[in-house]
């Protein structure tokens, strides 16, 4: 969000037995990595399609036609608060603090789980070298 750019994905159609690496590699943030992925940056994007169908318009479905613009819009969102509203009211719920520590602690496992098979590979790559002497 802050370098004023869109961040596009660009799927290519996959059967149901790649859905699970898709959710995987989602999941660990490799999903640039996939073949049937392409991703880019731009500040205005033109689609234009063979048929109308639904698209997925940060993270929500949403119908749309053949041609399909999206522009991005400088200072597009104003959030309006109450000045005069107390401090502890301001505070997040608990349903809001349950789920922020929720992706905490996913993104947690996630770093965990990158930095295990880091060392893996370097293990890996240690006995190959060893076997190759």
């Amino acid at each position: 969000m802050s370098d004023g750019l869109l961040d596009i994905i660009i799927m290519e159609p996959f059967d149901i037995l790649e859905a699970p690496q898709v959710a995987i590699e989602m999941f660990n943030k490799t999903l640039d990595k996939n073949s049937k992925i392409k991703t880019f940056k731009a500040k205005h994007i033109h689609i234009h399609r063979k048929e109308e169908g639904v698209i997925h318009f940060d993270g929500d479905p949403i119908m749309a036609g053949t041609d399909v613009d999206i522009k991005l819009i400088r200072k597009g969102i104003k959030v309006v608060v109450n000045p005069n509203k107390h401090k502890k009211q301001q505070q997040p719920n608990m349903i809001q603090t349950s789920f922020s520590q929720l992706f905490s602690n996913i993104d947690l496992i996630r770093c965990n789980i990158n930095k295990q098979s880091r060392k893996v590979q370097a293990l890996n790559k240690t006995i190959l070298r060893k076997l190759n002497i």
